[in-house]
C-alpha cells in the first residue's frame, strides 16, 4: 500500500517537475507575439485652446466657420477631444483621428510646442453678427458692387449680439472691429465714435468696439474717385472685467451706485429744465402776442394822433381866422370910440328921419308927379330927401368886442392853440417811433419765441442721452453685481457645449476686400 503512495507522490513531483517546462515552452510564442504589438497609448488629460475663424462676405454675412484647436501634448498618448465637423485636417503632422460620433482621439508622439488639428464647423454661432453697408451719394449700393465708385461714400458698421449663439458668449463677449482705410483712395473722412484711429503709412485703422450684450452701430463716410476696401478683422474675446478692474469690486459697485444716483439726479433737474423752458416757451408765445397787440394799438393811436392833430390844425387855422378877424374889430372898435359923436349924429338923423310928419311929406311927394307941377328945382330936393333915408346899423355883434382885453384873451388862446398843435405834432412823431420800436420789439420776440421753442425738443434729446447713460451705467452694474456673486464664468466650448472645458475660445473674423 505504502508502494502505491510512493509511486503516486514520485508521479506527481516528477509532473511538477516537468511541467513548467511544458508551459514554458507552450507560451514562448504568444510572448514574442506581444512583443512585437505597439504599446497601448496612455490615456491623457486634454487641455485645450480654441480658435474659431469665420470668413465673411464684403457685407459681413458668414461664409465659413474653421475652428483650430491646440491640444497641450508634452507626453505622448492618446487625447480624446470633440466636435461637430464636416472636414478635419491635422496641422502638426501626418496622424489621423479616430472618429466616434463627436468624439475625436489622437494617438499623438509628444509635441512640446502643442498639437494644432482644424475642423469646419456645420454647428455653434458666433457672439455677434456684423452687418455691413454702404450709400454712395446717398444710394444703397451693394457691398459687392462698391468696387470702384465714385462719390460721397457713407459706411455702416452694425454689431449685433446673436441669438443663437452660446448665452455664455453672449454674455461676455466683446467684440473689436478694425476697419483699414487707405488715405490716398478716401478724403475728408469722418468717423464719428471710432475708439482709436491709428495711422501707419498710407493706411489709417479704425478700432470700433461693442461691449458684451450691447448692440452698437458705427458710420464712417468720406469722399473718394474710386473705391477700395482692405479685409476688415473682427475680433470677440471673453472680457475680463475682474482682471481689468482689479479685485476692490465693493469699491466700483459702490462708485457706480454714486454716479448711477447722480445721474438720476442730473435727468430731474434735466426734465424740470425742460418743464420751466416749456413754461418760458408759452410766457414768450404770450409775451409776443401782447407785443403784437401793442403795436397794432401802437399804430392806431399814432392814427388817432394824426388825426387829432390834424383837428387842431383845422381849428388852430379856425382861430387864425378869428385872430385876424379880432385884430381888424379892434380897429374898428377903436375907429368907432372915436366916432361917439358920429353915432350920436346918427341916431338924431335917425330919429327925424323916422318923424311921422316927415315921412308923410315924403309919402306924398313921392305920389307926386314933378315934372308936370313942380320946377326942376323942387324935382331934385325930392330925390335927395328920398336919398337921405339910411338903413339902421346893427352893433350888437361888435359891441361884445368892444373891450381890449378880451381881445387879446383871445389871441393868447390862439398862440396856445398854436403851442398845442406843435406838441401834438411832436407827440404823434414820438408815437411813430414807438410803433416802430414795438414793432421791432414784436419781431424780436417772435423769434425768440421761436427759437425757445425748440429749445424743450432740444433738451429732451439731452434726456435721452443722459437716460441712455444711466442705463449703461446699470447695465455695467449688472455685470459688477454679476461677477461678485458668480465670480469669473466657467468656459464653453464653441466646438462641443459641455462636453469638454477649454481653457480659453476667442473668434477672429475676416471680410473680403473690396476692390
Amino acid at each position: 500500500m505504502k508502494k502505491v503512495w510512493y509511486g503516486v507522490i514520485t508521479f506527481i513531483l516528477c509532473g511538477c517537475l516537468v511541467t513548467p517546462q511544458l508551459v514554458t515552452s507552450a507560451k514562448a510564442p504568444e510572448e514574442d507575439e506581444l512583443a512585437a504589438l505597439p504599446p497601448i497609448p496612455v490615456e491623457q488629460t486634454v487641455l485645450k485652446d480654441e480658435s474659431v475663424y469665420l470668413t465673411l462676405n464684403a457685407d459681413g454675412s458668414v461664409k465659413e466657420t474653421i475652428v483650430v484647436s491646440r491640444i497641450e501634448a508634452e507626453e505622448a498618448g492618446s487625447y480624446t477631444d470633440y466636435g461637430t465637423y464636416s472636414e478635419i485636417v491635422n496641422l502638426s503632422g501626418s496622424e489621423e483621428p479616430a472618429l466616434t460620433d463627436d468624439a475625436i482621439v489622437w494617438n499623438l508622439p509628444s509635441y512640446p510646442e502643442g498639437f494644432y488639428y482644424q475642423g469646419i464647423s456645420t454647428e455653434g454661432k458666433a457672439p455677434y453678427s456684423i452687418a455691413i453697408s454702404y450709400k454712395v451719394d446717398g444710394k444703397k449700393v451693394a457691398a459687392k458692387d462698391m468696387g470702384g465708385k465714385k462719390g460721397k461714400v457713407d459706411m455702416t458698421i452694425a454689431i449685433t449680439p446673436n441669438s443663437d449663439a452660446e448665452k455664455y458668449f453672449k454674455e461676455n463677449f466683446m467684440c473689436q472691429v478694425q476697419v483699414p482705410l487707405d488715405l490716398s483712395m478716401a478724403q475728408d473722412v469722418a468717423a464719428p465714435g471710432a475708439m482709436a484711429k491709428v495711422i501707419t503709412g498710407k493706411t489709417a485703422t479704425l478700432a470700433y468696439m461693442a461691449m458684451p450684450g450691447t448692440k452698437a452701430e458705427y458710420s464712417l463716410s468720406f469722399r473718394t474717385e474710386s473705391f477700395s476696401m482692405g479685409t476688415i478683422q473682427i475680433s470677440c474675446s471673453a472680457s475680463d472685467v475682474s482682471g481689468i478692474l482689479g479685485s476692490d469690486m465693493n469699491t466700483i459697485e459702490n462708485g457706480v451706485k454714486q454716479l448711477i444716483s447722480g445721474q438720476n439726479q442730473i435727468i430731474n433737474g434735466t426734465t424740470q429744465l425742460k418743464d420751466g423752458l416749456g413754461q418760458l416757451s408759452g410766457g414768450l408765445d404770450q409775451l409776443s402776442d401782447g407785443a403784437n397787440l401793442s403795436a397794432e394799438g401802437s399804430a392806431q393811436l399814432a392814427d388817432g394822433l394824426e388825426q387829432y392833430v390834424g383837428g387842431v390844425n383845422q381849428l388852430s387855422g379856425g382861430f387864425e381866422a378869428i385872430s385876424d378877424l379880432a385884430e381888424k374889430l379892434k380897429c374898428i372898435v377903436e375907429k368907432l370910440s372915436e366916432m361917439e359923436q358920429v353915432q350920436k349924429v346918427l341916431d338924431d338923423i335917425n330919429a327925424i328921419l323916422n318923424n311921422e310928419k316927415l315921412q308923410q311929406i315924403l309919402d306924398e311927394l313921392a305920389a307926386f308927379d314933378p315934372e308936370s307941377a313942380l320946377p326942376e328945382e323942387l324935382k331934385c330936393l325930392a330925390e335927395k330927401l328920398n336919398a337921405i333915408k339910411l338903413p339902421e346899423v346893427d352893433l350888437s355883434e361888435i359891441a361884445g368886442y368892444t373891450d381890449p382885453e378880451k381881445i387879446l384873451e383871445l389871441l393868447d388862446q390862439v398862440t396856445q392853440l398854436n403851442q398845442l398843435t406843435s406838441a401834438g405834432d411832436m407827440l404823434v412823431e414820438g408815437m411813430n417811433e414807438l410803433n416802430s420800436g414795438l414793432d421791432q420789439l414784436a419781431d424780436g420776440l417772435d423769434e425768440v419765441a421761436g427759437q425757445t421753442s425748440k429749445i424743450p425738443g432740444q433738451v429732451q434729446q439731452l434726456i435721452n442721452g443722459q437716460v441712455s447713460i444711466r442705463d449703461g451705467m446699470s447695465q455695467a452694474m449688472s455685470i459688477f453685481e454679476r461677477f461678485m456673486t458668480e465670480g469669473t464664468p466657467k468656459v464653453v466650448s464653441f466646438a462641443a457645449p459641455g462636453k469638454i472645458v477649454p481653457r480659453s475660445v476667442q473668434f477672429i473674423m475676416a471680410t473680403d476686400a473690396i476692390n
